[in-house]
């Protein structure tokens, strides 16, 4: 059983991500793509943007988030939908391209390259830009399962810092080397 094991995960290939993000960061499974910034964003005050048509994952995923928040001593993250005027130094955008007009935007202004099987079933991107005087996190799944995976990656990011929650700037694209389980 554990040499068929090896043999299915030498098969597929997991890449290697640079040692020194493993030093950096706590993310168990490591996503197939990650780039540092080398910004670290306080999250005090952020805003996550739903769309009016958000998915209950879209709604799971920004719940996660608010939990995360707190648990690492921060206050919880207000919500806000797409088009309402937000003058938050961090906008955290959730949702697939169907779901949040704002990841339909970025992709349709190829800022993102996400949607329908990309960057694969259940995949997501994390990406980030300046907008409207401040920073805004693009938390896009290629489905609703993709942007629930997006949320939960953003809040491994995050961490505590001098009584400050943090989170770690970062380009990810991912997508589950699994797609089913028995």
């Amino acid at each position: 059983m554990t040499v068929a094991f090896l043999s299915v995960c030498a098969s597929v290939g997991f890449a290697a991500p640079d040692a020194a993000l493993w030093e950096t960061l706590d993310i168990v499974p490591m996503p197939r793509e990650i780039e540092l910034t080398g910004r670290e964003l306080p999250v005090a005050g952020a805003v996550l943007v739903l769309g009016s048509e958000s998915t209950r994952q879209d709604e799971i995923g920004a719940e996660w988030i608010r939990d995360q928040v707190v648990k690492l001593g921060g206050e919880a993250p207000e919500m806000a939908q797409a088009g309402q005027a937000s003058e938050a130094a961090l906008r955290i955008i959730i949702g697939t391209r169907e779901s949040n007009p704002m990841i339909e935007a970025a992709a349709q202004a190829g800022e993102i390259k996400v949607g329908p099987n990309q960057p694969g079933e259940k995949g997501y991107v994390i990406a980030s830009r300046q907008a409207g005087g401040g920073t805004e996190l693009l938390l896009a799944g290629a489905d609703n399962i993709g942007a629930l995976y997006a949320c939960v990656t953003l809040s491994e990011l995050m961490f505590a810092h001098d009584g400050t929650v943090m989170v770690h700037e970062a380009k990810v694209t991912d997508w589950p080397d699994f797609q089913h389980f028995i």
